[in-house]
């Protein structure tokens, strides 16, 4: 553990000493991803999905929030795991694994170079480097460097919010078994950070794992490929209208508007956070090893497209 605080640390105060010369790189990125966003009616929605240009308070990003959907629109951990997983379906795995990482910056930059989008970049080099030098750290120990190397790179007023949901969003997306426990997983792991935003309701865990999943393996990919291949436009366009009237159908029946009786300063944020990984750590060890942390000298071929 000490090891990989050490690089952690080193490498974030790295990155804080660079990071005015990053930033050009980062503005140079993003306004070039926002450009290639295909002419639509649905714009906006490209450019928030892909880039992670802000939506303006709509209904829709209103209905969003309330089916707790929000979050596959706001460039995270979970956008560079699935960006690396079509990478590595059409490069292949020799090409990937020599390209990858670079590819998986770019895309990091050309989302704004956030902490969520950052931390899983982190999480996915250090799997990388633990591979190739055979180090054989666990998936807490992968998590952990991401997190410090965050703190460390960034100031407060970057992390304060979106770094908690994003370490406690990953652990539960790493020790769900199926699609549904781990949404449910997420819905309850997530329910104090969360209530300050919007108004949490079960109804989101079925939300997820059903229209959740659609939009991350088949409306994120189209609109992916949108930036490239023009035709496939017209493709998408017609999935984000299925989107509109399947919000306006579902979102009267949900709860709008955040509860605000529950709100949490960063160090409790954290400190719940810390409580959550030490537990799932240590539940690892009497669970012999879960798929996610299991010390094997393998790792899962899912184990790095974990971003959340």
């Amino acid at each position: 553990m000490l090891a990989v605080s050490l690089v952690a640390l080193f490498l974030g105060v790295l990155f804080k000493i660079i990071s005015p010369e990053i930033d050009d790189w980062v503005d140079h990125f993003h306004h070039f991803c926002v450009h290639q966003a295909p002419q639509s009616e649905f714009r906006p929605l490209y450019r928030s999905m892909v880039c992670g240009a802000k939506l303006k308070n709509t209904q829709f990003k209103s209905s969003l929030q309330a089916m707790g959907l929000f979050h596959l629109f706001v460039v995270s951990g979970a956008h560079i795991g699935l960006m690396g997983f079509l990478l590595r379906v059409f490069l292949g795995r020799k090409y990937f694994k020599r390209y990858g990482l670079v590819i998986l910056l770019a895309y990091v930059f050309a989302s704004g170079a956030r902490p969520p989008g950052v931390r899983a970049w982190a999480f996915f080099f250090i799997t990388q480097w633990n591979r190739s030098r055979k180090l054989y750290w666990s998936f807490s120990h992968r998590l952990y460097f991401s997190v410090l190397f965050c703190l460390t790179a960034f100031s407060f007023d970057e992390i304060q919010f979106s770094l908690p949901l994003s370490w406690s969003a990953c652990l539960a997306q790493a020790f769900g078994k199926s699609t549904l426990s781990r949404c449910l997983l997420s819905f309850l792991i997530l329910l104090p950070l969360m209530q300050s935003f919007y108004t949490p309701s079960p109804w989101t865990v079925l939300l997820n794992a059903t229209l959740g999943t659609l939009i991350a393996t088949c409306l994120f990919p189209l609109t992916v490929f949108s930036f490239f291949i023009p035709s496939t436009t017209t493709i998408c366009d017609f999935s984000w209208r299925l989107l509109f009237e399947l919000n306006q159908l579902i979102y009267p029946y949900l709860a709008q508007g955040p509860i605000g009786e529950l709100k949490l300063s960063f160090f409790w944020k954290m400190t719940y956070c810390l409580c959550l990984h030490v537990g799932a750590y240590s539940m690892s060890f009497v669970l012999k090893g879960t798929p996610a942390d299991a010390h094997s000298k393998k790792d899962s071929p899912n184990n790095g497209l974990i971003y959340q």
